[in-house]
Formats: C-alpha cells, sequence, structure tokens
C-alpha cells in the first residue's frame, strides 16, 4: 500500500472520528444533558479508549507483522460498531441513572469500542508508511496533516450540513 492511500485512509478516518465525536457528543448531551461532566467524560472516555486501540493495534502489528490486513478492521470497524453500540443504547436507563453513574456507563456503552477502533488505526497506518527507514520524517508529518486536515474537514461537515441542515441544530432566530 503506498503512503498516498494510507494518507488518504487517514484523512477519510480523521473526518468520521471527529465526525462521529461530534455526534457522539451531541447524542450523548441531549440524552443525558448538556453538562460540562457529560463532556468531560467523553473526552476521557475517548482518550482512553484511542490509547487503548493504539497499543492492541501495535502489538498485534509487531506479534503478526501484517499491518496492511490488519489496517482494515480500524478503517471499516467504527462506523460498525457505533451502530450497534447506538442501536443497544437506552437514553431512559442512561437518564435514570444518572445519580448512580449512569451518565459514564452510557458513554462507555456507545463511544468505548468505535473509538478503540479509531485508536488502532494510527499506528498501522504508521507500520504501512514507515516500510523505509530514511522517509520516516516525511510520512510521518504526512500522515499527521491528512489526519488533521481530515479531521476539520468532518468537523465542518458534521456542525454544518448534519447538525444544523438536518435539525440537529438551533431552532431560535
Amino acid at each position: 500500500m503506498s503512503a498516498s492511500a494510507v494518507g488518504l485512509a487517514r484523512a477519510l478516518a480523521g473526518a468520521a472520528g471527529l465526525g462521529l465525536e461530534l455526534a457522539w457528543y451531541r447524542h450523548l448531551g441531549s440524552a443525558l444533558g448538556a453538562y460540562r461532566a457529560v463532556f468531560s467524560q467523553l473526552l476521557a472516555v475517548l482518550l482512553c479508549a484511542f490509547f487503548v486501540g493504539t497499543v492492541v493495534a501495535a502489538a498485534a502489528e509487531l506479534r503478526w507483522g501484517n499491518a496492511a490486513s490488519l489496517f482494515c478492521a480500524p478503517l471499516v470497524g467504527p462506523a460498525w460498531s457505533a451502530a450497534g453500540c447506538l442501536a443497544g443504547f437506552d437514553a431512559d436507563a442512561a437518564r435514570a441513572g444518572l445519580a448512580h453513574g449512569g451518565s459514564l456507563r452510557a458513554q462507555l456503552q456507545v463511544v468505548a469500542l468505535p473509538a478503540v477502533f479509531m485508536g488502532a488505526s494510527f499506528p498501522l497506518a504508521h507500520a504501512l508508511a514507515f516500510r523505509d527507514r530514511g522517509t520516516v520524517r516525511r510520512h510521518s508529518g504526512a500522515l499527521y496533516l491528512a489526519n488533521t486536515a481530515g479531521a476539520v474537514v468532518g468537523g465542518l461537515v458534521t456542525a454544518l450540513v448534519l447538525v444544523w441542515f438536518r435539525g440537529w441544530g438551533c431552532s431560535a432566530r
């Protein structure tokens, strides 16, 4: 797999990832309340799940050494697991359990597995792009740029198109 194909995949994964994060915050904020604690817990769950995904993917790549085939799962995994996790989400039970840690449980239920997949894609992309040790600096910067540009586009598309134009936005004028 060429470095440009890996960069394009990282850009698309970054766009989908930030789009999912905004959709999760909007969904969980409407179900649990737009509290700072909900955002803080969501951020903590995301960062911990990214870490777990990164460690698992790096260990799997070191053990089996086939980053190309391993790279496919983190690219399609977030969409499938997010759909499955949202399908099983019970907003009423989460609201009822707010006083007993229901907010964190709800966020773990909805966010953890897809975020583990999202965290797993980055070390595998690096393993694919860094076959030649002489190009590590150039490819590393290009992968970070692709991921950041994709995240910006994904955030804009989600915030402006999906949220505002699809009726999730503020209706006060």
